[in-house]
């Protein structure tokens, strides 16, 4: 019996499906989380910029511990959750060409933890971590790599998360000038 007990232990223990960043998890199939939100900003007109978004809010008691990309499913290594750390949400913004910011929160022995990763693409390979220094440097980081033209066509998309909030604070002065313009 103990080991029939073992053999179900290993087997179902280790099988534990990756989150893939695919098109079926940004329409909401995965059944793990309460909430996907996803956007996207493709416009030639504003210098060819791409801009994506990611929201991710698991539900209680998900099973989400490993994380793989999409076209070529590799295991994302930096978002590994240990095994006494449970996701409670992950926001991510990225050109999906040469740059990724990403911040997650994770529980883990009563402390909520919020963990920041950003990479940029240099010579065909994803470098990170960078240090981005909290939620500052991260949006440093974000402003320093999205435009306000795309940034502001995002906005429309975008929930309502401290880290837009953050990137938003450092448009602050444009925002402010182009909205007093364009109601004249």
């Amino acid at each position: 019996m103990n080991t029939l007990f073992l053999f179900f232990s290993l087997v179902f223990g280790a099988s534990a499906v990756p989150v893939v960043f695919d098109k079926p998890l940004w329409e909401g199939k995965d059944a793990r989380f309460a909430a996907v939100l996803h956007g996207k900003f493709d416009e030639p007109a504003v210098d060819g910029d791409k801009l994506r978004f990611l929201l991710l809010v698991p539900k209680l008691g998900a099973d989400v511990k490993e994380f793989h990309t999409g076209l070529t499913p590799k295991p994302v290594k930096f978002l590994g959750l240990g095994d006494a750390e449970h996701l409670t949400g992950l926001f991510g913004l990225s050109d999906c060409k040469t740059w990724f910011a990403l911040t997650w929160d994770v529980f883990n022995a009563g402390v909520l933890a919020t963990k920041f990763e950003v990479g940029v693409k240099e010579n065909g390979a994803f470098k990170y971590p960078l240090v981005v220094g909290g939620w500052d440097g991260f949006a440093d980081f974000v402003h320093g790599k999205v435009k306000f033209a795309a940034f502001k066509e995002l906005w429309k998309l975008l929930p309502s998360h401290l880290a837009v909030h953050k990137v938003w604070w450092l448009f602050k002065n444009l925002w402010s000038i182009t909205m007093f313009v364009n109601k004249r």
